[in-house]
């Protein structure tokens, strides 16, 4: 099975427990665009619509989405409720061993995607959230 680590837009082949590990420890550490402090998006996908994905940062904790290989449904974690980075990560090890990664431990919100919809508006959707979240963020702090 072909694994795939997307992490803010850069994208490693079957990486191991250390490559998920290192790239969530290494998030907010860079700088420019996606690269620096704010919200990251990381991306494991196994094949085409089956994927967990976490949305957050590394100060915060993450919300995590994924979809088991249907495209037309995505479930989300509450928002309100970020998962701690060093559970996210063990999550994302798992998911890389086809193990148990404690999906039953969640409270998951399914939301329905059009099946005609393609997978690139699906991200560009995503992403222009995390813009419109990242920039109510600065907005925030940048007034104090």
């Amino acid at each position: 099975m072909a694994l795939t680590l997307n992490v803010d837009g850069k994208s490693i082949r079957n990486p191991g427990e250390t490559d998920i590990a290192s790239a969530f420890e290494t998030l907010g550490k860079g700088t420019g665009f996606l690269r620096g402090p704010g919200l990251s998006m990381i991306i494991l996908a196994r094949r085409e619509a089956e994927e967990i994905m976490a949305t957050g940062t590394h100060d915060e904790g993450f919300v995590l989405t994924y979809q088991s290989g249907n495209r037309e449904y995505n479930y989300s974690t509450d928002i309100h409720q970020p998962i701690p980075v060093a559970e996210t990560i063990k999550i994302f090890q798992a998911y890389a061993r086809n193990e148990d990664w404690g999906q039953s431990k969640f409270n998951w919100h399914r939301f329905d995607l059009e099946v005609k919809t393609s997978k690139v508006l699906i991200r560009l959707l995503i992403i222009g959230l995390i813009a419109f979240i990242a920039i109510k963020w600065i907005m925030k702090f940048a007034v104090k």
